[in-house]
């Protein structure tokens, strides 16, 4: 009988390779993620935007239609307006939260009105120029952010939520 356990050599990774694989994988990993959220914002962003143009369009329409921009619930619910939910991020401007604001100014100028949308990613405006552009949104609520869209609105009232109290409208 001969002995080979003295001269056998060992065969497998020693502790510092397999860490050293380890890494290299949770390098990789990180780079995955990063690259995947930044694919992830840019998709809400233009998912956002798709449903700004969306809705000035049917807005326009409904207009042309019946003579005066969409004011109330029945008449958004009769346009079949659709959105991205999952693209829209919430916007507490410390007494109500909303993220999809229609602007208009029925009694003074019926022909103006501005989209706001806070979204996951950036906030948006469809100004009452007809302009879709990236939107700085204060903390001073949706009045103020009516205003800087171009609609300075008549009353508190001239505005309508297309997400209130903490639900999406149920025709979307």
């Amino acid at each position: 009988m001969i002995a080979y356990t003295a001269n056998r050599k060992q065969r497998g990774f020693t502790i510092v390779e397999l860490l050293i694989v380890i890494v290299i994988i949770g390098i990789l990993a990180a780079i995955t993620v990063v690259a995947y959220s930044g694919f992830q914002g840019r998709a809400h962003d233009v998912a956002i935007q798709n449903d700004l143009r969306n809705l000035a369009a049917k807005a326009r329409t409904f207009q042309v239609d019946n003579g005066f921009l969409p004011s109330t619930n029945a008449e958004f619910s009769a346009m079949g307006l659709r959105v991205s939910k999952n693209s829209y991020s919430h916007y507490f401007n410390g007494t109500a939260e909303y993220n999809l604001v229609y602007c208009y100014r029925p009694s003074l100028q019926p022909t103006e009105f501005a989209i706001i949308a806070f979204g996951k990613n950036k906030h948006y405006k469809y100004d009452a120029g007809g302009k879709l552009s990236e939107f700085t949104i204060g903390k001073t609520g949706s009045v103020t952010a009516c205003a800087d869209a171009g609609v300075a609105l008549d009353n508190g009232n001239d505005r309508y939520w297309f997400y209130d109290n903490n639900a999406w409208r149920t025709y979307l």
